[in-house]
């Protein structure tokens, strides 16, 4: 279990979702696209874990901590 990355948010969720479904609705639909992009290189041993991270941190921005 994992909290939401969002500021503010104490949701808890699975390991394989990247945000509670609040927030994760609130994405427009490219930043989502990149969120899965990443996901699945990281799957594919395409990226690596911090990779994973830093892309998640560009679609956060001020919003959150990936």
């Amino acid at each position: 279990m994992r909290k939401c990355p969002f500021n503010g948010c104490e949701e808890m969720f699975g390991d394989h979702l990247f945000a509670c479904m609040r927030h994760w609705n609130s994405l427009n639909l490219t930043d989502r696209h990149a969120i899965e992009e990443a996901y699945e290189a990281y799957l594919g041993g395409g990226d690596g874990l911090v990779e994973l991270r830093q892309r998640q941190q560009e679609v956060l921005g001020d919003r959150g901590t990936a």
